[in-house]
């Protein structure tokens, strides 16, 4: 069984990101592009498109982030893409074929989980003050 020391640094370490590795802002890129073109294309119902786009973020983040921040950011685009597109909709700027959310596809928040991955990944690359192309910590 675990002492408490390390317990707690074992949760410290779920809590903040995975070292940025050279692929990792470019996979996040990735995925969210795979789960756009998903949420379009996949022949599935728009409950099922919401749970396989949800655990595309969640295993995306249990692999490359892990972080309280990672989660907090995903969270708040969800959110804050939701309301954005609620608030287009509702001028009659745009439309969902899908409208479950009130107006909005129930799987929009899960996309933009996926986006605040990839932005998170590419701040973190970015802010590592490293060239391009060399990878951080090296």
């Amino acid at each position: 069984m675990k002492n408490e020391h390390e317990t707690r640094r074992s949760f410290r370490r779920l809590l903040r990101p995975l070292a940025d590795r050279p692929a990792l802002a470019a996979g996040c890129a990735a995925l969210f592009v795979g789960c756009y073109a998903a949420s379009g294309f996949l022949p599935v119902s728009e409950a099922a498109r919401t749970a396989l786009l949800t655990l595309a973020f969640l295993g995306a983040w249990l692999a490359w982030d892990r972080s309280a921040l990672g989660i907090a950011s995903a969270l708040a685009a969800g959110a804050a893409g939701w309301l954005v597109e609620h608030t287009l909709v509702g001028q009659g700027l745009f439309f969902h074929r899908e409208t479950t959310l009130d107006g909005i596809a129930l799987w929009l928040p899960a996309l933009y989980f996926t986006a605040a991955l990839s932005i998170g990944a590419l701040a973190r690359r970015l802010a590592s003050g490293e060239e391009p192309g060399r990878p951080v910590g090296r």
